[in-house]
């Protein structure tokens, strides 16, 4: 499975293109940050109360219920966490003597030599963090998130961010020897190169399976090695290939590569705790205290001396992939927990019914994907990195009708709060009583002029607890919205969607109403 990409390949495809200019959205708190260690390193001292479990002694291999160390690694404890904190990734002192954990919410906790040097606790985050990776000195290190915003604290330099340059989610980062520079990873297999890391290929046009999930820099930095989450292993610039799970399928999926310190093999870690290793990479066993709500979510390795690694242990990853219509249970109450947490209004139930379906719906119709109501990879694929919805407002509340979208917008301070699915006129031709008219909906800035609080029988249907804004034409409740427009003009709801707006008052008579 080996890849060497021709020299002539074009890189600007997917080549990173920065300025010397650092983006405002930079985590830089120079200046506070010796107050803030001064403040909360006690603090996160005094937290970090270490579980010994199975017999486990500091130092050398153990583990409790979230570290477990190997080979020449070091176990010096954890943090004493809730077992479903989001621990997402661990980075280590290059000799095994320490390590550092983060967490989801960018909190960082540090044991044995390492030291603490900043964190992301107290930010308002637009994008869960999803890994640490540390500097070569082990002064430092880097939080990456999902969307690809990076922090540097330490000795570690910010070089860029591949924030708002990746459709697809970022799940690795890799240094180069150096430390002033890395590689950002998405999983459809695009690199993004900053500082003095080289871009050498990438796997966006290379046949293979599953996503991209590890990548590590070759010993002199004119190379990588990427991973995916099937066991394919493929090398680019001066990286030796040492081999591959080929077409034998990984016992779980593969979510990280490492390589050795001297940089001759590699390891390749499952997320059930099983490890492979290939050409001059020690196989120091793996970890099997998994669960079904538990897993590996970060592996780290020693830089230097004797091979050793260890593991970070957290909650599984929401996964919402072929939830649909008739589903129950708790992977649909973490999909609706998400919907929710997202401002899509439904109801948290642990059942896939119709509401449900309304708010996938709503979802794919503002993130532009096809309309299905059931989730397939490409709706599980936004939903892990969507961010919250933004109307055309950013003032003020009002009800948004997004016609072209088919959505509707409840926005309060200029922010959304709840998104609806709505069906719209369909802008074609229809007779009634010998009268054609036009389906249509109106545009333009109204008011909510006038409501019924009960059913509506009009001379074109049912109308439940109609708002009218224009005339006849109202948001009401029906007994169909399908993700297309099908009304004679009106924004038809759910009946239970309905029912919200009116318990909430999202929508009194006099409230301002936009239709575009």
């Amino acid at each position: 499975m080996k890849h060497r990409p021709a020299r002539t390949e074009t890189l600007a495809v997917d080549r990173a293109t920065m300025t010397a200019a650092r983006p405002l959205g930079r985590y830089d708190w120079r200046g506070m940050r010796r107050t803030l260690r001064q403040l909360l390193v006690p603090v996160v001292l005094a937290a970090v109360v270490v579980p010994i479990m199975d017999g486990a002694a500091l130092g050398g291999p153990g583990r409790d219920s979230i570290v477990h160390a190997r080979g020449a690694a070091d176990f010096l404890g954890s943090p004493e966490v809730d077992p479903q904190a989001g621990i997402v990734g661990i980075a280590g002192m290059p000799d095994g003597t320490g390590y550092w954990l983060a967490t989801a919410d960018g909190r960082v906790f540090h044991f044995g030599s390492a030291r603490w040097h900043g964190s992301l606790r107290d930010r308002r985050l637009d994008a869960p963090v999803v890994g640490i990776v540390a500097t070569p000195t082990g002064k430092g290190y880097w939080l990456f998130q999902r969307n690809g915003r990076v922090a540097d604290f330490g000795d570690a330099r910010w070089h860029g961010s591949a924030r708002g340059l990746s459709e697809a989610p970022i799940t690795a980062m890799a240094i180069t020897p150096t430390g002033k520079g890395y590689w950002m990873l998405s999983s459809s297999g695009r690199v993004f190169d900053f500082g003095d890391a080289r871009w050498h290929g990438t796997l966006r046009d290379v046949p293979h399976s599953g996503f991209a999930f590890g990548i590590a820099s070759s010993p002199t930095g004119d190379g990588y090695w990427i991973a995916t989450t099937s066991g394919g292993v493929f090398s680019f610039g001066d990286a030796t290939f040492h081999g591959s799970l080929g077409s034998t399928p990984p016992s779980a999926p593969i979510l990280a590569l490492t390589r050795t310190a001297s940089g001759d093999g590699y390891w390749l870690t499952a997320s059930d705790g099983r490890v492979y290793a290939f050409g001059g990479a020690a196989d120091r066993g793996g970890t099997y205290a998994m669960s079904s709500e538990r897993q590996v979510v970060g592996f780290a390795a020693t830089t230097s001396g004797p091979d050793g690694y260890w593991f970070a242990i957290g909650p599984k990853p929401p996964n919402y992939l072929f939830l649909g219509p008739g589903a129950q249970g708790r992977r649909v109450v973490q999909l609706q927990r998400r919907l929710h947490d997202l401002g899509y209004w439904l109801p948290i139930d642990g059942s896939y019914g119709p509401l449900t379906q309304q708010a996938v719906y709503a979802f794919q119709k503002y993130e532009r994907l096809a309309r299905t109501g059931s989730i397939n990879i490409q709706t599980n694929t936004r939903l892990l990195q969507a961010k919250r919805p933004v109307a055309r407002s950013s003032s003020g509340d009002l009800t948004e009708l997004d016609i072209a979208r088919q959505i509707a917008f409840i926005v309060r301070d200029g922010r959304v709060k709840w998104v609806f699915n709505t069906s719209t006129g369909t802008e074609t031709p229809y007779t009634f009583e010998g009268v054609t008219s036009i389906a249509h909906t109106s545009r333009g800035r109204f008011v909510i002029q006038r409501h019924i609080d009960g059913l509506r029988i009009s001379r074109l249907g049912q109308l439940w607890r109609p708002k009218y804004f224009d005339g006849g034409i109202a948001f009401h409740g029906s007994r169909s919205i399908p993700p297309w427009p099908a009304s004679h003009g009106c924004a038809r709801l759910s009946y239970p969607a309905m029912d919200y707006v009116w318990e909430a008052n999202l929508m009194p008579i006099g409230s301002a109403v936009w239709s575009y």
